[in-house]
């Protein structure tokens, strides 16, 4: 609880840190303020490698006919577009952007928001757009919207509202039951992984958009209840001087297997279940979410098993 208070993180940081590496230099500013000393705090945004992007850029923009048909069959013929390239959490500020961006219509009405998030998440809305055309036109005619503007709009809002209580309640359950016994700590992403691809297949064999959105919201609630067990759990697993290193570890195969190679299997399975096995566009990439969603299966048995020896593995 004491490291929960940010002015008490920070002036430890002072005491026993001889560096302070940081995002950004608002976050740089906010630490010195606290009293950390400023010749020891460094901001280093974070940053990637262009050149795939730029080279990815020039094919696009030399190919005018190509991108033209691309854009049409996408939806973003009209006006401008916003990419959100991260994860669909609450600290990632999504329903922000969202908000901000119903501004940015007022002058650019034809302005298109898209999303892209971990694992399947980035073949949502394909999804809705090759199955559901009609019905999500339909949907966004009703707000003034195009299909893919308000795709981002709805999904945005649900995924944010969702993570943040799925975060905040996956924290208190484990908190509550671990006080009685600590296994709870995999205990609840265990039930969660075992309970959300159930919901994942009967919202995406919905027949219709609203009803998958609607039942989607149950998975929703269940996706993110892992996160505060296992962050909690990966610290106790370590000596203290140690939890840095544990926490990189975490967080480097959350995003090579989430981030990195996720969207990667959704995108095979949707050519292989659409053109290897004839199924076309449509339930290719509504199977490919499906088979993916089951993958939480794999994560309740390892937290299942991981159950059986918590106790003796908490070494702080």
């Amino acid at each position: 609880n004491l490291l929960r208070n940010e002015s008490v993180s920070h002036a430890l940081t002072a005491d026993i840190a001889d560096a302070c590496l940081l995002y950004g230099p608002a976050t740089r500013r906010r630490v010195v303020e606290q009293g950390v000393p400023p010749e020891r705090v460094f901001d280093a945004p974070n940053a990637i490698d262009q050149a795939a992007i730029l080279e990815a850029t020039s094919n696009w923009t030399s190919s005018p006919d190509r991108l033209a048909e691309f854009r049409k069959k996408e939806g973003l013929e009209a006006g401008p577009v916003v990419l959100f390239l991260s994860r669909l959490e609450a600290d990632k500020l999504p329903a922000l952007l969202v908000e901000s961006f119903a501004k940015v219509l007022d002058k650019h009405p034809a302005a298109t928001l898209a999303f892209i998030g971990y694992g399947n998440g980035a073949f949502v809305y394909s999804f809705y757009l090759r199955n559901h055309p009609q019905e999500v036109a339909e949907l966004a005619g009703h707000f003034g919207l195009k299909s893919v503007g308000f795709l981002g709009l709805v999904l945005g809002i649900l995924g944010g509202v969702m993570g943040v209580i799925s975060s905040w309640l996956g924290g208190v359950l484990a908190d509550r039951a671990g006080a009685r016994d600590i296994r709870a700590y995999m205990t609840v992403p265990a039930v969660a992984a075992l309970v959300s691809p159930v919901f994942a297949i009967i919202g995406y064999l919905q027949p219709t958009a609203i009803g998958t959105m609607l039942v989607m919201i149950l998975p929703g609630l269940l996706g993110s209840l892992w996160f505060g067990p296992v962050y909690a759990s990966g610290q106790s697993l370590v000596p203290p001087h140690m939890r840095a290193t544990a926490a990189s570890i975490l967080l480097f195969i959350i995003n090579l297997v989430g981030l990195g190679a996720g969207p990667l299997i959704v995108g095979v399975l949707s050519d292989l279940f659409a053109s290897g096995m004839g199924l076309g566009e449509a339930e290719g990439v509504r199977w490919a979410i499906i088979c993916t969603s089951c993958c939480t299966l794999i994560a309740a048995a390892l937290f299942w098993t991981a159950r059986k020896t918590i106790k003796e593995d908490l070494v702080s």
